[in-house]
């Protein structure tokens, strides 16, 4: 089962551009409620469905209807002196809107450096559902999941088309430093959306990976000068077993793989060559990778999961995790003197 992201409501407190009929907590704090009284009580012991913005001025900071909304226990003795006051009578349907100078907010320090003093930051949080027990509400999360992601790729996908335009005098020395080698070692290569070269030596079967696809992968990774610094089907780097590469999660691996991966099939095999800007940059890794090298992946797709498959997989190791932790346990109880068991 996936585990429930819970809200967690903290001390922080944002600005409202609603100041009419507004009142103030004792700590400075100004805050509106506006409700119709109709929705349903939200009461202890319940789980809650927030949407929620939080502003800085006229900007934007924080925005979950650009993903999804937040879940969370509604108990109000966990909640700090503010929100026990401004939450107790909360109602589905209901909006809150705070507001608080940056001064107080970030009195311990470490305030953005966008922020000044004596200005405000606001947050909107509107109640849109309440559910009684956390079946219902996992439910609700595992539905938003799936929106979550497509919303999440999108964002992502449109800031890494950003950064390959800023990053674009790299990504022609890159090409053509591949591009030569593809010739010198007379390869047969595709170029992906994103600049990673693709050479197949088995096509595989069935439709191409796409932004739905879990892929499970042997790979081997190397230098252009043939320096393997890690490998998954290799004993001696300690993981040797199959990766499984979520294509919704970008950023889960490096660029290069989303941008590949995604010109190959169930059964693939063949090579990425990876340009430095799909691969660790600038910075390298470590000792292996020098800054602005580019890398190649011996890969094979093994094997092509569904999201449904998918979490099948995790809750069946969970479930074995689980079973293996209780037996062990029984058998230290076992072997304890009657004196030292509970």
């Amino acid at each position: 089962m996936k585990q429930l992201f819970y809200l967690v409501i903290t001390s922080i407190i944002f600005l409202s551009s609603c100041t009419e009929s507004t009142k103030k907590f004792k700590d400075g704090t100004e805050y509106k409620i506006i409700s119709d009284g109709k929705g349903q009580k939200i009461v202890n012991g319940n789980f809650i469905e927030v949407e929620i913005l939080k502003k800085y001025k006229d900007s934007v900071l924080y925005d979950s209807r650009e993903m999804m909304p937040q879940f969370g226990l509604y108990d109000t003795a966990q909640f700090p002196p503010l929100f026990k006051e401004i939450f107790k009578k909360i109602r589905v349907g209901d909006s809150v809107f705070t507001k608080n100078l940056v001064d107080s907010i970030y009195k311990t320090g470490n305030m953005p450096p966008f922020a000044k003093k004596g200005e405000y930051e606001t947050t909107t949080y509107k109640f849109v559902n309440v559910f009684t027990t956390k079946e219902q509400t996992d439910s609700a999360y595992n539905k938003w999941l799936p929106i979550a992601k497509v919303r999440s790729a999108k964002k992502m996908t449109e800031q890494i088309q950003k950064d390959l335009k800023t990053n674009e005098p790299q990504l022609k020395a890159d090409d053509k430093i591949l591009s030569d080698y593809i010739a010198a070692h007379k390869l047969t290569a595709v170029k992906a959306p994103w600049g990673t070269f693709v050479a197949l030596t088995n096509p595989g079967t069935g439709e191409n990976l796409n932004d739905s696809s879990i892929a499970v992968v042997n790979y081997t990774g190397k230098t252009l000068v043939d320096s393997v610094f890690d490998s998954n089907t290799d004993p001696k780097f300690g993981h040797k077993q199959p990766i499984n590469v979520d294509l919704a999660q970008i950023g889960s691996v490096i660029l290069g793989w989303t941008d590949g991966l995604k010109q190959m099939k169930k059964g693939s095999k063949g090579m990425l060559l990876i340009p430095s800007s799909l691969a660790y940059g600038k910075n390298g890794q470590g000792d292996k990778i020098k800054p602005n090298e580019n890398l190649i992946f011996d890969v094979e797709v093994v094997d092509v999961l569904t999201p449904a498959q998918y979490q099948a997989q995790q809750m069946e190791q969970q479930k074995k995790m689980m079973e293996t932790q209780q037996k062990m346990q029984q058998q230290q109880n076992q072997q304890q003197p009657p004196a030292q068991q509970k």
